[in-house]
């Protein structure tokens, strides 16, 4: 006996369906903490910080800036 014919198995469509149907359900958390802070230091020095961190995965960024708004721009 030989067959070539392939279906999908009835027990492999109903689990499929199933976490189908619970990823419909599924809504996305927040699990991305941010802190930052910004402003302008009693000297003139404007400054920016800020830094995220996912509680989920291993994503994470920061980022740091400062500039003196005392100095003339060149522009």
């Amino acid at each position: 006996m030989s067959a070539d014919n392939w279906r999908v198995c009835p027990k492999c469509l109903v689990e499929y369906q199933r976490k189908f149907e619970e990823n419909l359900t599924y809504s996305l958390q927040e699990t991305l903490r941010e802190d930052y802070e910004l402003g302008i230091k009693s000297d003139g020095t404007f400054f920016v910080d800020y830094r995220s961190g996912c509680t989920a995965c291993d994503f994470s960024f920061s980022f740091k800036h400062t500039a003196n708004t005392l100095e003339k721009s060149s522009s």
